[in-house]
């Protein structure tokens, strides 16, 4: 089981698969490093491994600076190795329009 990224026009449409995000990747980021992740941020969206998470392309923008801020704000390699991965797929998908789905399969 992992959590895949998407990016697609529709839920329905997603028709890049980028990445899968395996539990214990999706883990590190969400439960060892929760302090870090505002409850408020779109980034906390992606939280819950076995819940869907959707950011609209018009939503990105805001993504991309919180994940910008969450990289100076830690000092942990691995996480901002994952955090940049996750960065890289939203600057893909502002440049092609696409949103961005995450899917527990």
């Amino acid at each position: 089981m992992a959590y895949s990224i998407f990016l697609g026009t529709s839920q329905k449409r997603t028709e890049i698969h980028l990445f899968e995000l395996e539990e214990s990747m999706h883990d590190y980021i969400f439960v060892k490093n929760k302090s870090l992740i505002k409850k408020e941020s779109r980034f906390y969206r992606m939280s819950d491994y076995y819940k869907d998470a959707i950011i609209s392309c018009s939503d990105m923008e805001v993504f991309i600076s919180e994940l910008n801020e969450l990289i100076r704000c830690s000092s942990d390699d691995k996480l901002n190795i994952l955090l940049e991965l996750i960065k890289s797929i939203c600057l893909l998908g502002v440049s092609q329009g696409k949103n961005m789905y995450c899917f527990s399969d």
